[in-house]
């Protein structure tokens, strides 16, 4: 199934689940007439769906904070060290958490339109936009969320905030622009216009001087440097729009991927070229992320399991299981130390990176819960 760029994402809910059963099914079925060719057979068609063995496999996660969202997540964003995790939902809501002690804090629970959020490395500013709201922007410096200023940008579907916070990128769901908004200045520094379709995708890369931009129906990735406001690089992806995109921490390496594609795609940024290609089981490895270096990138895929693969050797080397069947945010502690994910039910997972590969399925998880 390909994703026409005027339609909505495919479903992804329990996709490749349903195709397993599928072949599975067909070979039991042949095991009516005969039966040692039918085990053979399901054998041959099961082999390819079936994980390969790593230390992550099977292990459940640990709870530490009782009780069920009530809402479907959407969207997450997390501050340097995973100190403070926001995550917003599809009611509407907005929670922040505290991954320490579980305690989660419900900052806005508006019911007419689903948030874009970004959060500040340092954890102090959080920003919330949306299909219809203006931004808002809140200051968490002082324990609690207290409204800073409001910042008149409207119908914003991505939004980013540059490494220092001192910058706000915002992309369109019906315009070709990204716009730069200076936090300090109150004021917009610049408008990004190079895109022939909307902007499906921000990231800045760690220098906070560099920004790529992922094109929905241009199928183009831009790199801007972002004092001259001018694209550095044009990178063109072949098979549909860019939904994800994630900078390594040296600003080498850039990983992409699209909603047509099983694998996602590693790009030489100095020289538009692509270097890798991460295939993996799902039909959408849609949500990626860098590891605690810049040769580690994590990419999660419609079953719920997150694969970690080595951009020095093109080899998977881990599996974390999330044992949700769908993940709807995915993400890495600035300090690389942390792995956070978005379930479809509102949870949140956490893994510490610090000791992979050797200890790569120690997780924890974080079950969001409002604040009465």
């Amino acid at each position: 199934m390909e994703w026409d760029e005027a339609e909505e994402a495919p479903a992804l809910d329990d996709f490749g689940l349903r195709r397993h059963r599928t072949l599975a099914g067909r070979a039991r079925f042949a095991a009516f007439d005969r039966r040692r060719l039918a085990w053979l057979l399901a054998l041959l068609v099961a082999l390819p769906w079936v994980p390969v063995g790593s230390p992550t496999d099977g292990r459940a996660p640990r709870q530490l904070a009782w009780g069920s969202i009530g809402s479907q997540g959407w969207r997450l964003a997390m501050a340097d060290g995973a100190s403070r995790i926001a995550s917003s939902h599809i009611d509407g809501s907005i929670r922040l958490c505290d991954p320490t002690d579980g305690s989660v804090q419900l900052l806005r629970a508006d019911h007419w339109h689903t948030p874009a959020i970004a959060l500040s490395a340092n954890g102090r500013s959080l920003a919330i936009g949306g299909d219809i709201a203006e931004v808002e922007l809140y200051d968490l410096s002082r324990g609690g969320a207290r409204l800073r200023r409001v910042i008149p940008i409207r119908g914003t579907s991505e939004l980013r905030l540059s490494p220092d916070g001192r910058i706000l990128a915002a992309a369109f769901a019906r315009s070709n622009a990204v716009i730069l908004w200076d936090i300090e200045a109150e004021r917009e520094q610049r408008t990004l216009r190079g895109h022939r379709s909307p902007v499906s995708s921000l990231t800045f890369f760690p220098d906070g001087r560099t920004l790529a931009t992922g094109g929905r129906a241009d199928r183009t990735i831009l790199v801007w440097d972002l004092e001259s406001g001018r694209p550095t690089r044009t990178i063109r992806e072949s098979d549909g729009p860019i939904v994800s995109l994630a900078a390594s921490a040296d600003g080498r390496l850039l990983v992409s991927s699209n909603p047509n594609e099983r694998w996602v795609r590693v790009w030489d940024v100095a020289t538009s070229t692509q270097v890798w290609s991460l295939e993996g089981q799902s039909p959408w490895p849609g949500l990626i992320a860098f590891g605690p270096d810049p040769h580690t990138v994590a990419v999660a895929d419609g079953g719920g399991i997150v694969r970690l693969w080595s951009l020095e050797s093109g080899r998977e080397f881990g599996r974390l299981d999330s044992q949700s069947a769908q993940l709807r945010g995915l993400g890495v502690s600035h300090d690389g130390r942390s792995l956070v994910a978005l379930s479809a039910d509102g949870g949140i997972l956490s893994w510490d990176l610090g000791d992979l590969p050797a200890d790569s399925g120690t997780h924890g998880t974080i079950a969001s819960r409002p604040v009465r």
